[in-house]
């Protein structure tokens, strides 16, 4: 089924920089490698010359090494960076078998958890119960990159999973993949950062500015609104707890539960800077429209927030801008959204 976009124009509030939408142009269902049958997630960033992007939950067509099609998390990554007539070339990185590989590594008690609770007709109560690590796309580094990532457990059951937890791992051989450091924050497990049901789910819009690295939340801890808030760190303190300071809406301060609300945004969102506006570009699924916000800086003040396109697939979802892909500096913006199979759209914005 073809998607129907609604073109409307993208205006900013008062004080912010005009922004118009000059055209949305469809540029069809993504193709996905042989080896995969399904996956949500799809936030992408450019390392090492490549756009790489990473999935959350998914299927492969064959078991290989591991005991059941299923995936917690995969990632596919292509050369092809002119996004004007799709994308093409994706390549999927495959286990010793030939099969759909995970992407992010388990820990050692994840792993022994999954394996005793799989559902193969002999596993522990509860049965079926899993470890997940759902991550985000790559930010370069120098010679290496960052990706902030989720663990998520869930039990069998529609909806039936939330985050634990929330951290970063870092990337430098393509090949190997990337690692999931221990780090310094006093939680239980040793490669977390931050407790999501306490200090709320950072992860979204992972950028590096100035020495530091930052990133917000839009979910989790005692928030129940959606709002994004906003951490961050000096880069080489990123992976010690009390290196983190957060937004209070006027000044940084240590305590998480002082982050201010930035806008409301979506737990599925991306947000980086744009140099043709000479802003920072929000952008999410808002029940079946595509919306976006701006900012002059990271911690704003963010636009209202306005509509780029409308879609008309059934429970569409994951909308995001994949800033690699850009053209004329942000002039022309590249956005993909799920719906079955990931659809991707050119947007072309006016001058501010």
């Amino acid at each position: 089924m073809r998607t129907l976009l609604l073109l409307a124009p993208l205006a900013a509030c008062s004080g912010a920089a005009d922004l118009s939408v000059v055209d949305v142009r469809e540029l069809g269902p993504m193709a996905q490698p042989a080896e995969i049958e399904g996956r949500d997630g799809g936030v992408s960033g450019l390392f090492q010359g490549r756009s790489v992007w990473v999935y959350g939950d998914g299927g492969a067509t064959e078991s290989g090494t591991f005991p059941n099609p299923w995936r917690n998390n995969s990632m596919s990554w292509t050369e092809d960076l002119d996004a004007s007539d799709g994308l093409q070339g994706f390549v999927q990185p495959l286990d010793a078998l030939g099969a759909a590989d995970e992407f992010f590594p388990r820990t050692e008690d994840e792993q022994a958890f999954n394996e005793v609770h799989v559902d193969d007709g002999d596993c522990e109560d509860p049965c079926g119960a899993r470890y997940a690590i759902w991550g985000g796309g790559p930010v370069e580094d120098g010679d290496r990159a960052w990706l902030s990532y989720a663990q998520i457990y869930s039990e069998p059951g529609e909806w039936n999973f939330h985050p634990v937890g929330n951290s970063l791992a870092l990337w430098t051989d393509f090949d190997a993949g990337p690692t999931r450091p221990e780090v310094a924050s006093g939680l239980s497990d040793p490669t977390l950062l931050f407790d999501s049901a306490a200090e709320g789910e950072f992860g979204p819009g992972l950028y590096l500015q100035d020495g530091f690295l930052a990133m917000y939340s839009c979910s989790g801890g005692p928030w129940e609104d959606h709002g994004c808030r906003l951490g961050r760190a000096p880069v080489e303190r990123a992976l010690e707890r009390d290196a983190w300071q957060f937004w209070d809406g006027s000044a940084w301060t240590d305590a998480v539960t002082d982050a201010a609300s930035l806008f409301r945004g979506s737990p599925n969102i991306t947000i980086a800077e744009n140099p043709f506006l000479g802003r920072w570009l929000a952008v999410y699924m808002d029940w079946g429209k595509v919306v976006a916000r701006t900012a002059p800086a990271p911690e704003g003040p963010w636009s209202r927030e306005v509509t780029l396109f409308e879609v008309t697939e059934d429970g569409a979802m994951h909308a995001g801008e994949h800033p690699e892909l850009r053209q004329e500096e942000g002039g022309i913006v590249y956005i993909s959204y799920l719906a079955d199979v990931f659809y991707l759209v050119e947007v072309t914005l006016a001058a501010p």
